[in-house]
């Protein structure tokens, strides 16, 4: 079938532009930007039969317009009556007597050839490694490179044969589909087969794995496709749909939970510190969580020139947009690691620290995983009942905080929205501080 050649126009105040062969609004066909001067909501319209059809608004591409036409016939099959526009538009591609399957096989068509378009790069598939990059640095959040490891992490365990495991980076982005986390799901089986782990291991490892999933479908989410679409005219194929609505784990047992008591607490920051000299990542890490309440993305992301004095303060300076969209925070660096202040720890860390380093040692999978999964480990085996092990020292931390300065104080330096969310899901570690008045009761 010979595809029909779109044309667009758009119309502003009573004027009709339309937009022809240039290098200038092929760009606008493509990622649906406006030309220069023109408002981002003008009305687009499609030449279809003939005639011109108002379609949508200027800040839809051609293919979100495709897909919202495909999805508007496919309504009226069902008797869904589409909205006005998109009435006009089937109207106006059968009005020539064109039987409503044939529009429906060159909307599809149309589809097809967009999808296409847009999972390739210069002739080539595009890989996974050129959309992870792309959507790393379009990404406004400050877990981005979390999310895109969780991503790489599931390719390289779904596709693994033996003990060969491939470079996710140069899988092709087909690679992201439904079987592959049906695949992952099998080499988490596979992994507690081998263990001989226990019920509740393997409980452990399945929510490990569903949480990846979950994780990992962020870098596909809505915001993220609009925005490549945007700037590179990408589509993405439907098989990454079908990664995203995957969902092989059934129901998982909730843990066992309760907050680790003091003994607990010390046993583990006195491991730390003694296994600092072959694991100072493990150390470091830890540290970060304790004296600034630090998130595990953002542990990775921290240098030493971001650890910094500020009106007489040593302060951490928080790089890029974080979860709750603050952009460089400044965290006041305090609470004490076994009786010493951490103000100490940190800036005598940072003393050794090369020009431009990061905090944690190693390579971008040991700062954004690796570091973090023998953290949790090294709880776990200590007796930990905790699920998230760095997010559990940011709520001991931030208690420690409440209890000298006050639940407010705590929120703030945690960059909570609330003080109710505060006290609700980080305020278990709190400790009464009652006072007693009054005569001295004697034990008979």
């Amino acid at each position: 079938m010979k595809l029909p050649t779109l044309t667009f126009r758009l119309e502003r105040s009573g004027r009709v532009y339309t937009l022809g062969k240039s290098a200038r609004v092929q760009h606008a066909l493509r990622t649906g930007a406006m030309p220069p001067g023109e408002a981002a909501t003008k009305p687009w319209y499609l030449r279809v039969g003939g005639q011109w059809v108002l379609i949508g608004e200027a800040f839809e591409s051609e293919a979100v317009l495709i897909e919202r036409a495909r999805l508007a016939i496919e309504g009226r099959r069902t008797g869904q009556a589409p909205r006005r526009w998109l009435d006009r538009m089937l109207t106006a591609c059968t009005g020539a007597g064109t039987p409503e399957a044939d529009v429906l096989d060159t909307v599809q068509a149309w589809l097809t050839e967009a999808r296409g378009r847009a999972s390739t790069v210069a002739g080539r598939t595009l890989t996974v490694g050129e959309y992870l990059t792309a959507f790393t640095t379009a990404s406004r959040t400050s877990s981005a490179a979390s999310v895109a490891n969780a991503v790489r992490t599931i390719l390289r365990c779904a596709h693994t044969e033996g003990s060969v495991r491939p470079d996710p980076n140069g899988l092709p982005l087909t690679a992201v589909s439904g079987a592959t986390v049906h695949a992952y799901r099998a080499y988490l089986d596979a992994q507690g087969d081998e263990e001989q782990a226990s019920a509740e291991r393997i409980a452990q490892i399945l929510r490990s794995g569903r949480s990846m999933h979950h994780q990992a479908r962020s870098a596909f989410g809505s915001f993220i496709r609009a925005e490549l679409q945007r700037l590179h005219g990408w589509l993405l194929p439907p098989c990454v749909d079908e990664f995203c609505a995957a969902s092989p784990w059934g129901r998982l047992a909730a843990p066992e939970y309760r907050p680790a008591d003091d003994t607990l607490v010390t046993t583990t920051l006195r491991t730390l510190r003694d296994r600092a000299p072959e694991d100072p990542g493990a150390y470091l890490a830890v540290l970060l969580a304790v004296a600034a309440g630090l998130r595990k993305g953002e542990i990775a992301r921290i240098r030493g020139s971001d650890i910094v004095m500020s009106d007489g303060r040593l302060v951490v300076e928080v790089p890029g947009e974080t979860k709750n969209g603050t952009i460089r925070p400044r965290i006041t660096i305090t609470n004490e690691w076994l009786g010493t202040p951490c103000v100490d720890l940190v800036r005598a860390q940072v003393a050794l620290l090369e020009p431009g380093a990061h905090w944690l040692p190693g390579s971008e999978t040991e700062r954004n995983e690796t570091v973090f999964r023998r953290v949790s480990d090294l709880m776990r085996d200590l007796g930990w009942k905790s699920q998230k092990a760095i997010h559990e020292w940011r709520a001991w931390a931030g208690c420690q905080v409440a209890m000298r300065d006050g639940l407010t104080e705590a929120s703030r330096w945690l960059r909570h929205s609330s003080v109710d969310l505060t006290n609700r899901y980080y305020g278990r570690y709190l400790q009464s501080r009652v006072t007693v008045v009054g005569a001295t009761l004697k034990l008979a």
